[in-house]
């Protein structure tokens, strides 16, 4: 039979009960989680069902009544219909969609995160089916004509809100260009004055400091172009890949590195033959994926490639220290302690705040 470790059962259960308080006191004082409203739209300008989401998660529209069709207005679309604005720096992806109990392929414009799904109003305005649209943002056959008649008497629409991050890429240490991202297929570009690896010796993307860190996510080049001339992608890079910096999570993906195996560079895969290339025109795509995608897809688990405690710039510092899974009883007492406090917190906040409200 196993045995329980008393130090750890007793963390455990203050840590319960720690968050059970917190979580009172939360609830009793956050009033900033505003909703933001998003409706479904199928033929017309009411919406046919609508649903409450926070700004980032995974949310499902319902419909299931008369029927309704793409009609003269020709579109099926996902809007937010509530008045509150800003939506800058979020992006909406279309995670299924079923009409009729049939479900439809996602268009290939909303199996990422798109900035598309903000208009110029500032509010999320996402159609997956318009006859005015390109292919790619439609189910159907592409065209947004064949599904305009559809008598649709339910439907579904599961779709993802997300916040971007920024991706930047660095050519011989200097920034040179950026772009926003969060899971999906994204392009750096950048055209200007000639910039090399110089001293540095690499080119990299980098995912700014300050960010969130996207644990266990994985990245993958699809393509990379340098002063017009297409350059394969280094057999590291073909597949995804948990390219995390150790000291910091966040991505640090280098495509070029005179200390970096041959398997992740391109040119001649020395990491020197370009140092001196000057580039005045560059093109990278690049696609994100979560850990749950990544590990279905085949690519790396969380943590990436080991590495050596060696730090190089744009390298792929993956120096996470390595995990011990015996018991630890001075970390169980230290989390008895710390729980404990917190309790003790959370206790004297709730008191505090019933005595200013009578």
């Amino acid at each position: 039979m196993r045995k329980h470790n008393l130090s750890k059962v007793l963390a455990f259960a203050l840590a319960g009960i720690m968050t059970i308080g917190g979580c009172l006191v939360a609830k009793k004082t956050d009033v900033s989680a505003a909703a933001t409203t998003l409706g479904l739209f199928i033929g017309g300008s009411d919406p046919v069902a609508t649903v409450d989401a926070e700004t980032t998660g995974t949310y499902t529209l319902k419909y299931s009544g008369d029927a309704v069709s793409a009609g003269d207005w020709g579109t099926m679309y996902i809007k937010q219909t509530s008045a509150d604005a800003g939506k800058a720096g979020f992006g909406i992806k279309i995670d299924s969609i079923k009409l009729n109990d049939k479900a439809y392929d996602v268009p290939a414009k909303w199996q990422g995160v798109s900035a598309d799904a903000v208009n110029g109003d500032g509010i999320f305005d996402a159609a997956f089916y318009n006859q005015w649209g390109p292919a790619d943002g439609n189910i159907g056959d592409g065209t947004g004509k064949d599904l305009g008649s559809l008598a649709v008497t339910s439907a579904e629409v599961t779709f993802t809100i997300a916040k971007f991050n920024k991706m930047t890429l660095y050519i011989g240490g200097t920034a040179v260009a950026d772009t926003d991202f969060a899971t999906g297929t994204y392009t750096i570009k950048y055209s200007g004055e000639g910039a090399a690896a110089g001293d540095w010796g690499t080119m990299y993307i980098k995912q700014d400091e300050g960010q969130a860190p996207l644990d266990g996510s994985g990245v993958k080049f699809d393509s990379i172009k340098l002063n017009g001339t297409d350059y394969p992608v280094p057999q590291k890079w073909q597949s995804l890949n948990a390219s995390i910096n150790g000291d910091t999570g966040l991505f640090d993906a280098s495509f070029y590195n005179q200390w970096g195996p041959v398997d992740g560079n391109i040119g001649d895969g020395t990491g020197k033959d370009l140092a001196n290339l000057q580039v005045t025109e560059a093109e990278i795509t690049f696609t994100v994926v979560s850990n749950t995608e990544a590990v279905a897809l085949g690519g790396d688990t969380p943590g990436g490639d080991d590495k050596p405690n060696e730090v190089k710039p744009g390298g792929d510092n993956n120096n996470d220290d390595k995990k011990n899974d015996g018991d630890k009883p001075l970390g169980d007492t230290v989390m008895i302690f710390a729980a404990v406090a917190a309790l003790a917190a959370c206790v004297a906040v709730t008191a505090k705040k019933s005595v200013t409200e009578k």
